[in-house]
């Protein structure tokens, strides 16, 4: 028997409903899990804006990491930069050779630089103005007409 139950009242038209069931098999979800382990990526350092680690590859393959996929984000395989694809929809890949590979992941934030003199520039202005021009009173002396 299958149930559904919404949270919400109301009348639910469903067409062409399809449901798949797998057996679970521990076994094979064991053998899984160890292959998974044996190709997973070993970190040595792993921090908000740096990741890096080794792995052993035994064909060229694609690293597929949880991290989001944005702009900021550099990849290096063995000392040489590589370039980041996007995976499963929004994730950070990284293709890989064959063999052993150290991989880096470096993040900065994009235009952070560019930010920053803006700001200081903009606060420097803000200050020479200041000091040019707020010291003084200015008197506007107007003459009333009658």
């Amino acid at each position: 028997m299958f149930e559904l139950s919404f949270s919400l009242p109301g009348t639910y038209h469903f067409k062409d409903v399809k449901i798949y069931a797998l057996d679970a098999d521990a076994e094979e979800d064991r053998k899984l899990a160890e292959e998974k382990r044996e190709n997973q990526l070993n970190l040595s350092l792993f921090e908000n804006d740096h990741v890096k680690g080794h792995i052993q590859q035994e064909t060229s393959s694609l690293l597929v990491t949880s991290i989001p996929y944005t702009s900021g984000w550099s990849v290096e395989v063995n000392g040489k930069d590589t370039p980041s694809v996007i995976v499963n929809s929004g994730f950070v890949g990284v293709p890989l050779p064959k063999g052993k590979s150290v991989v880096s992941l470096s993040y900065r934030t994009p235009y952070l630089t560019i930010g920053l003199l803006s700001t200081g520039l903009g606060l420097l202005l803000f200050a020479v103005n200041k000091w040019k021009w707020g010291g003084k009173k200015r008197r506007i002396d107007h003459e009333r007409k009658d």
